[in-house]
């Protein structure tokens, strides 16, 4: 398991390689346009899935992450802090599983 820091770097990695620099206020004209982007991968991941292309979903789930990686670091959220945050919460749930496998 990661401790989420990469994570973090990960999605700054991406902004630089862009040259786009994080912002600390959050919602900016950048962060709009980059859940554009989300939204659209989001979309490309579900059409492979409907059609059971898993080749075509690997490849759109690694799209969506990277996405999502740029869209926080636009927004200035440490992406590897919230990650480990939930991870934690997670673990400290009973463990009992639903229907769904949800904890």
């Amino acid at each position: 398991m990661t401790d989420g820091t990469e994570y973090t770097q990960l999605a700054q990695r991406f902004n630089e390689q862009i040259s786009m620099k994080g912002s600390s206020d959050g919602f900016t004209d950048e962060s709009d346009a980059q859940f554009d982007v989300c939204t659209e991968e989001f979309e490309e991941f579900m059409e492979a899935y409907i059609k059971g292309d898993i080749e075509g979903v690997a490849e759109e789930m690694a799209d969506v992450l990277i996405t999502m990686f740029i869209q926080a670091d636009r927004m200035g959220i440490d992406i590897g802090g919230a990650y480990q945050e939930k991870m934690a919460y997670n673990l400290e749930k009973t463990g009992e599983r639903d229907e769904d496998g949800k904890v």
